[in-house]
């Protein structure tokens, strides 16, 4: 069975509803947090504000600082997982957030969101940016390969504030990796 996991970040529980296996993040929630069946938290309290109700729930609010904090999350195991982000702001055109994926220290890969262009616009995985109406249904995943059970999600920004909205993570199942190995690996005459 697939683990699916969401996380929304945002300053007070009730400011929206989150779907049946995503769960809302407060500036304040610490690791560890354990709440929809799963242990998360920032290393310390980082700043948070919700921003308007009306944008896609993953994408309503936010949370945000001006230093390096970094978000944990326990996985059920070492496996491949399917990685969604949602990095931007709403009301903040200057902001330059970089988010840095790693499965405890080793470094899976990075995004950049250069916040220059205006508002109302977010930043996938793949680095790719989109209007916040857009962005619900065009953000793209990546896949990446966890040899532990921690994701380490380490939010910086070069000047000014990094702000960020949501994570989430599927577990790939085994089999459809299987498949692909011996994909990969067959021979054709």
């Amino acid at each position: 069975m697939s683990w699916d996991k969401g996380f929304n970040f945002r300053a007070t529980s009730g400011f929206v509803t989150d779907g049946a296996t995503e769960t809302y993040v407060l500036g304040a929630d610490t690791y560890p947090t354990t709440r929809n069946g799963v242990t998360f938290g920032w290393d310390s309290a980082v700043s948070d504000v919700n921003r308007d109700a009306a944008n896609d729930r993953r994408i309503a609010a936010i949370h945000f600082g001006s230093s390096a904090r970094t978000f944990r999350v326990d996985l059920p195991e070492a496996a491949d997982f399917l990685i969604h982000l949602g990095l931007g702001d709403t009301a903040q055109a200057a902001d330059h957030s970089s988010i840095e994926f790693k499965d405890t220290t080793s470094s899976l890969f990075t995004v950049t969101n250069d916040r220059n262009v205006g508002t109302y616009r977010w930043t996938d995985a793949t680095g790719t940016q989109y209007a916040f109406t857009v962005w619900p249904g065009s953000e793209t995943a990546v896949q990446k390969t966890f040899a532990t059970t921690t994701l380490n999600a380490v939010l910086t920004t070069p000047d000014g504030f990094w702000t960020h909205s949501h994570i989430a993570l599927s577990q790939v199942p085994s089999a459809i990796i299987a498949a692909k190995i011996l994909f990969r690996n067959r021979a054709y005459v």
